[in-house]
């Protein structure tokens, strides 16, 4: 009935591309009948807070591939499956890891569990609709922030959720799914290649679904230093519109010339930019 692969993966630092290891769990008529967990080497500096979350020391990572060579045996494993993900974390990161290693974002259909678990337990809106919370829900025990576990404790959910709302197809959850935005697919084909492309020649507006300026000031100011504009609303100068994840948008008249990307995409530019820079 329900076929999908359920994934989870954990990062070196605070950035979404630093992915250090990869949990995946394929799920068939509600049981696991695969599973896969892979160390990779993130070719990043460790942070202390990442590391006394999931516990993955550098030293874990020694000799271990990097995301760039994990990748293509990842996507065969998955082998076009839906993926469950809970949460925007982990579809942000993969998409990311793509971005910096400079590989075409996997053509993947996304499954948000958490998207699936607020309209099954609207009741957890106070605690959060977290997979720790919503484990909890159907009594699942797993070892958080470990990306085999979490992956499971994810593909349990949806299951849970999907009995409860009497689903019988999760292609019918329109609300929840996702598949990869064009703008990466541009990315990757060279959108921002050009030494004229650089941020300097950008002029920037943050749509009202984009959460960077709240949650990322780091990477906005970090754009600034290197040169771009970044204004208030939409305008004739304007070359990028920065939409939040899930978002639908379009670009305004006022901004014909402009792209669409995503907040994900944003950060990968700014990093990528900075990485030419050192």
């Amino acid at each position: 009935m329900h076929s999908f692969v359920a994934l989870d993966v954990e990062t070196a630092n605070r950035s979404y591309a630093s992915i250090c290891a990869v949990g995946a769990a394929r799920f068939e008529r509600g049981q696991v009948v695969d599973r896969l967990y892979r160390l990779i080497d993130p070719v990043s500096e460790f942070e202390t807070r990442n590391i006394s979350v999931h516990g993955i020391q550098p030293r874990d990572v020694l000799g271990q591939p990097t995301f760039a060579e994990a990748a293509l045996a990842l996507e065969r494993w998955i082998n076009g499956s839906l993926v469950v993900h809970h949460g925007h974390f982990d579809r942000n990161a993969v998409q990311q890891a793509c971005l910096r290693w400079h590989r075409r974002p996997p053509p993947w259909a996304w499954l948000d569990s958490a998207q699936v678990v607020r309209h099954a337990w609207p009741e957890l809106h106070k605690k959060g609709y977290g997979l720790k919370n919503a484990a909890q829900r159907i009594g699942f025990d797993f070892d958080h922030h470990n990306p085999l576990s979490d992956a499971e404790a994810a593909g349990a959910v949806l299951m849970a959720a999907a009995q409860k709302l009497h689903l019988r197809n999760l292609a019918s959850l329109d609300f929840a799914l996702h598949r990869p935005p064009a703008a990466a697919q541009n990315y990757q084909l060279g959108l921002f290649a050009d030494d004229d492309q650089r941020l300097s020649a950008h002029v920037v507006v943050f749509s009202p679904g984009s959460q960077l300026q709240s949650a990322r000031p780091d990477i906005v100011e970090s754009a600034r230093r290197q040169g771009c504009v970044i204004l208030g609303r939409s305008s004739k100068r304007t070359t990028l519109i920065v939409c939040g994840e899930g978002e639908t948008r379009t670009i305004p008249p006022s901004s014909q010339s402009a792209q669409l990307i995503s907040d994900a995409e944003f950060i990968a530019l700014v990093e990528r930019s900075l990485d030419r820079m050192r």
